[in-house]
């Protein structure tokens, strides 16, 4: 009798299938959200611009939160297991977490252009009294970037307490804690780089329009590398979290 094993990418894709299909309320919540947020941002206010990204920073809690019970049986007709259901489960995160980060650069971006009164640029990339310095298009993707791997941070340290078993109720803060933390490491490096620049123009004489934009682009060139370093790491972190599950073992602290 012949056997055929199904291949991995087809087991993966049926993992988020099933995943998509048992939080469907978490991700038409996030659509919503995500549509609301944007059409605020361009006539109301950018407050739920600030917002979402606490929404993804959430979402491996959420997620693991709202495991139902015919989960199981669900994933044993699909020919699935556990470690494939975790592995699906972080694609939806990171998935989810792409939207809202989009969501949160595009509203900044659309807030400062229509004027709205308060629009904030969640990144300070140097400025003056009218507004940032740097031109939009440099502004967005260091917006994005930046949220990409504060949220990879997070995910880092959330994620295996979330996927491998339902996570406590502490866990919600733990998040929030973890987000915050990535937040303040990102906002002092980008200190950091914004004081060498000034000392760099100072001593070169550069002037300070040019001195911004090329901050900018090393920002972006910067952000890049590390949140696909961080990317990475996370992707190593679930196979090992998943290669636990599969091996019928608990996945360790470390």
């Amino acid at each position: 009798m012949t056997t055929t094993t199904t291949p991995p990418r087809t087991r993966a894709l049926r993992a988020l299938r099933l995943e998509l299909r048992l939080h469907r309320e978490t991700v038409a919540g996030t659509v919503a959200f995500s549509v609301i947020a944007l059409l605020a941002a361009g006539l109301l206010t950018d407050i739920l611009i600030w917002v979402a990204p606490l929404w993804a920073a959430l979402l491996w809690y959420r997620l693991g939160r709202e495991d139902v019970e015919q989960a199981a049986d669900l994933r044993a007709g699909l020919g699935l297991s556990r470690a494939d259901a975790l592995r699906g489960r972080a694609a939806l995160v990171v998935l989810l977490s792409l939207v809202l980060t989009v969501v949160t650069a595009v509203g900044t971006g659309i807030a400062d252009a229509v004027g709205m009164d308060g629009a904030t640029s969640l990144v300070v990339l140097g400025g003056t009294a009218e507004g940032p310095v740097a031109p939009v298009p440099l502004v967005l993707p260091i917006e994005a970037l930046t949220i990409g791997l504060q949220l990879t941070v997070t995910g880092l340290i959330v994620g295996k307490e979330c996927t491998t078993r339902r996570p406590s109720a502490w866990m919600w803060p733990l998040s929030l804690i973890s987000y915050g933390g990535a937040v303040l490491l990102t906002s002092l490096l980008a200190m950091a780089g914004g004081f060498l620049v000034l000392q760099l123009m100072h001593l070169t004489e550069l002037p300070f329009e040019q001195g911004i934009r090329l901050f900018g682009l090393a920002q972006i060139v910067l952000l890049a590398i590390l949140l696909v370093l961080a990317l990475q790491l996370l992707r190593r972190r679930v196979r090992v979290w998943a290669g636990a599950l599969d091996a019928g073992g608990e996945v360790s602290r470390g």
